[in-house]
């Protein structure tokens, strides 16, 4: 999995909170949920299924930003969850 890099105006340091779950409000169980400083993660290969992923940036000050990615389901918007489908 990838993503784009998040920018910190200060140079701060800049991790990422990287949560992958079938439903867009995480409220199942997350099938990943792990901590990167790089833009990418392996991940065992899923089953075939609609995911949505969430990627937190923070830098080492705790400032969080969290992705511009939009998901819409069901007429309701999650803000910061990306949809993708496993075939």
């Amino acid at each position: 999995m990838t993503w784009d890099a998040a920018v910190d105006l200060q140079g701060d340091a800049v991790s990422y909170n990287v949560r992958v779950s079938t439903t867009p409000d995480f409220s199942s169980t997350d099938i990943v949920n792990a901590t990167s400083i790089a833009t990418e993660l392996s991940i065992a290969k899923l089953s075939p299924g609609v995911y949505y992923m969430k990627v937190t940036a923070r830098d080492n000050k705790g400032v969080v930003q969290n992705a511009f990615d939009r998901s819409e389901v069901a007429g309701k918007t999650y803000h910061g969850v990306f949809r993708f489908e496993v075939i």
